[in-house]
């Protein structure tokens, strides 16, 4: 992965390097080679990332932005290996409710 606009890097408690670049802020584990990106995706405004960075005392990791800053607790940060659950609860065809099976066009569709 290219990372381009790097503003500001900051290494947390468990040796992960923290990166915020003009693409959003990127962790990074050098151990599992793992990059984890928080743009848009987790509302990270990226375009007004600022070129300023700050670990505290409490570990907490900081990255400025054109309306503030940004603070990141590492240690609270967890990865989900598990997909979530996906629960169809309503089903339209042109914006009319149809269920799924019986004698309508969805009913005919294989399914897998």
């Amino acid at each position: 992965m290219d990372i381009t606009g790097i503003q500001s890097m900051q290494e947390d408690d468990q040796h992960k390097i923290w990166v915020s670049s003009n693409a959003g802020i990127y962790r990074i584990d050098p151990l599992s080679d793992q990059i984890t990106v928080y743009s848009s995706n987790y509302e990270v405004n990226a375009g007004g990332l600022a070129p300023a960075g700050y670990k505290g005392e409490d570990g907490k990791i900081y990255f400025g932005e054109s309306g503030g800053y940004y603070v990141l607790s590492p240690e609270r940060f967890i990865n989900n290996s598990l997909p979530p659950k996906i629960v169809i609860s309503d089903f339209s065809v042109t914006r009319k409710p149809t269920a799924l099976g019986g004698g309508n066009v969805l009913g005919a569709m294989p399914y897998a």
